[in-house]
């Protein structure tokens, strides 16, 4: 019983720490857009006046960069120098105005401020919120489906046999699933019933609870009503099931952060400055630059030979 709370209780925790991380992002990115508005204005002033705006277009990407990562957030081409911000269809900034993102609800969601519409973000929020939400009930269902089934059968059985003293058993678990799973504590030493028929010598009762941990007493989630597996085998197919979404995560994360790689590369092929590039450039002006003082001085020692010195003995 207290396994199975811990493990529920566990399910929660990565719940409320993903609501609390979900909060603290879309406070990040209303921030950032905010950021991003002012640049927008910024580099349409500065280009309007004839002034070069690469350093506010620079740091433009990189906030456009962490926004995309937040929320999946894309550039759309405002003219004139500004862009728009779109999140999941809806427009976060546009030009130099910006709208904002709030959570609300239980569990957790993400809307757009003021008219509490749905905001479809994805990204590292999307990914929050789905484990703020529903993400991880599939887990939790299948543990009440394990204290449900062990609850129930264990019951059943302990309710029909009898105690030391030959009274009639009673609930051995309260609960209503994994959460609250607990052994009754109004049991006492003498309350087990262990006995079948009432004798007090008699333990078959104990040996037909023993032989429900190689019984089907689990149901599914399709039809929960209808024990399938036993105890054991259902908490060993649940962490199975851990592992294989665990593995196929890692999988995911891996393509992703490869895919990410080829991308960057090609962004840096197009805009990027390559170091050797522009070593090599520095030296080759360098060489340029000394290859023209030593014709400056060159020539003015000729001057100097021609004015000077030409015609003296």
């Amino acid at each position: 019983a207290g396994s199975l709370r811990s493990a529920h209780a566990a399910l929660d925790g990565i719940s409320t720490d993903a609501t609390l991380r979900l909060d603290t992002q879309i406070d990040e990115v209303n921030d950032l857009a905010v950021r991003v508005a002012q640049l927008n204005a910024n580099i349409v002033s500065t280009q309007s006046q004839g002034g070069e705006a690469n350093d506010l277009i620079d740091q433009r990407g990189v906030v456009m960069d962490r926004l995309a990562t937040l929320v999946g957030a894309t550039a759309r081409d405002a003219g004139h120098g500004g862009i728009d911000v779109i999140v999941g269809g809806g427009v976060l900034v546009a030009g130099g105005e910006t709208s904002r993102l709030a959570t609300t609800g239980t569990p957790t969601t993400v809307v757009w401020e003021g008219n509490n519409l749905p905001a479809a973000v994805t990204g590292s929020a999307g990914a929050l919120q789905n484990l703020a939400g529903s993400g991880l009930d599939a887990l939790r269902s299948r543990l009440d489906l394990i204290a449900d089934g062990v609850m129930s059968a264990v019951n059943t059985l302990h309710q029909a046999g009898f105690t030391l003293t030959g009274a009639a058993g009673a609930a051995f678990f309260t609960g209503t699933g994994a959460a609250d799973l607990a052994v009754n504590s109004a049991l006492g030493a003498t309350d087990v019933a262990a006995s079948a028929s009432g004798a007090s010598s008699d333990g078959n009762q104990a040996v037909k609870l023993a032989k429900l941990a190689n019984t089907a007493i689990v149901g599914t989630a399709a039809a929960p009503n209808t024990p399938t597996s036993s105890a054991t085998d259902a908490l060993a197919d649940l962490v199975a099931e851990v592992g294989r979404q665990a593995v196929t995560a890692e999988r995911q994360q891996a393509t992703s952060a490869a895919t990410l790689g080829a991308l960057d590369d090609r962004r840096s092929q197009v805009s990027g400055v390559s170091l050797d590039e522009e070593t090599t450039n520095l030296i080759r002006y360098q060489r340029a630059y000394e290859a023209a003082a030593r014709v400056i001085t060159t020539a003015d020692a000729l001057l100097d030979t021609l004015i000077n010195r030409t015609g003296l003995r």
